[in-house]
C-alpha cells in the first residue's frame, strides 16, 4: 500500500469517528438547550470569547436557527483536523527515522486504538473549545516540528496562539511553558552542545507565547473584573473524583511506566507533548473539575501520538532484536 493510500484510508476512519462524535455533541447540545433553565454565560465569566461570537456569526450567516449544529460542525471540522495532524506526526516525524511499511502499520494501529480513551471523555459535558483546542495544540507540535528546519514556521504558530488566546488562554500558555522548559532543559543538558540553535529557538518561541497568553489574559480580567475562578482542590480530592482521575489517566500512566523502565529516546516534539500534559495536569486538578474530563482531552489527545509514537517504535526494535 503507497503513503497516499495509507493517508486516505486512515483519514477516512479518523473522519468517520469525527462524524459519529459531531452526532453525540449534536444530541448534547440540542438536549442542554431544551431542558437547561439556565443557560451558561457565553462571554465574560468564562474568558472564552472566539467560538460563542463565531458561532453566533455562523448561524447568522448561514441561517442556522439551531446552535447545536453549528457547535457539532465546529467539533466535526476542528476534531478532523486535530486528528489528522496528530496521525500525520506520528507516522512521519521525525524524518530520519527509517520509514519501514511495518512500523508505520503498527504506529497508526496503536494511534487508532489509544485515541478511542480521550474521545469516550468529549461527549459527557458540552464545551465548544475542546476540540478547537486540541487542533490548536497539534498544530502548534507541527510547527514546533517545521521549526528546526525553518524559523518561519513561527510565525502561524504565533498567530495559533493569539486565536488561541480568544478560546482558551490557559492552554498557550501551559504550551508554551513546556516549550520554553524543553529547550532550557536541552540547553543545560550533558552532551546537547550541538543543539544549541534548536534549544534557544525553543526558549525563545515558548517564552514569547507564555507572554502573549498571560498578557491577553490579565487584559481579559480588567475586561470583565466581575469573573472569578473557584479552587477546586477540595472537591476534587474525594474518592468518587479521585476514582475518575484514575480510569483518566490510567492507559498514559502505564505508557509512562514504560518509559521509566526503558527509557526509549523521545524527540524534542515529544517531549513538549509530555511536559505540557503534565503542566497542565494540576492546573486541571486545582482550577477545573476532575468529573468534566473534556478540560484534560486535548492534552490528552496529543499524548496519544507520543504514546503510539514511542510504544510502536519500541516494540518493533524489540522484535527485530528478538529475530
Amino acid at each position: 500500500m503507497s503513503k497516499k493510500q495509507e493517508r486516505i484510508l486512515t483519514g477516512i476512519f479518523l473522519f468517520f469517528v469525527c462524524v459519529q462524535l459531531a452526532h453525540f455533541v449534536h444530541n448534547g447540545w440540542y438536549t442542554y438547550g431544551h431542558t437547561a433553565q439556565v443557560q451558561r454565560p457565553q462571554m465574560g465569566g468564562t474568558f472564552r470569547l472566539a467560538l460563542p461570537a463565531l458561532i453566533q456569526t455562523t448561524t447568522r450567516i448561514f441561517h442556522v436557527n439551531d446552535t447545536s449544529i453549528t457547535a457539532a460542525a465546529f467539533d466535526l471540522i476542528t476534531g478532523f483536523s486535530a486528528l489528522y495532524l496528530l496521525y500525520l506526526m506520528t507516522v512521519d516525524l521525525p524524518l530520519e527515522e527509517p520509514d519501514r511499511p511495518k512500523d508505520r502499520a503498527l504506529k497508526i494501529l496503536f494511534f487508532l486504538a489509544i485515541i478511542q480513551f480521550p474521545l469516550a471523555w468529549v461527549v459527557p459535558w458540552q464545551r465548544p473549545e475542546t476540540m478547537p483546542s486540541a487542533l490548536f495544540l497539534a498544530f502548534s507540535l507541527f510547527c514546533l516540528a517545521k521549526i528546526e528546519k525553518n524559523r518561519l514556521w513561527s510565525l502561524p504558530l504565533l498567530a495559533a496562539v493569539l486565536i488561541q488566546t480568544l478560546v482558551r488562554t490557559d492552554v498557550p500558555l501551559v504550551f508554551g511553558a513546556a516549550t520554553a522548559f524543553v529547550g532550557l532543559w536541552s540547553l543545560v543538558k550533558k552532551g546537547s552542545q550541538g543543539k544549541f540553535r534548536a534549544s534557544m529557538d525553543y526558549i525563545v518561541i515558548g517564552s514569547l507565547i507564555a507572554l502573549i497568553s498571560a498578557g491577553i489574559q490579565v487584559y481579559l480580567h480588567t475586561l470583565y473584573p466581575q469573573a472569578s475562578v473557584d479552587i477546586q482542590f477540595g472537591p476534587n480530592s474525594t474518592f468518587h473524583n479521585l476514582e475518575i482521575l484514575t480510569i483518566i489517566l490510567a492507559p498514559f500512566v502505564s505508557f509512562a511506566l514504560l518509559l521509566m523502565v526503558y527509557r526509549p529516546p523521545l524527540t524534542a516534539v515529544e517531549k513538549v507533548a509530555m511536559a505540557s500534559a503534565l503542566l497542565y495536569l494540576p492546573m486541571y486538578f486545582t482550577f477545573g473539575l476532575v468529573t468534566e474530563a473534556r478540560i484534560y482531552v486535548p492534552f490528552l489527545l496529543i499524548m496519544c501520538m507520543v504514546t503510539a509514537r514511542v510504544s510502536a517504535s519500541f516494540l518493533s526494535a524489540r522484535f527485530d532484536a528478538a529475530t
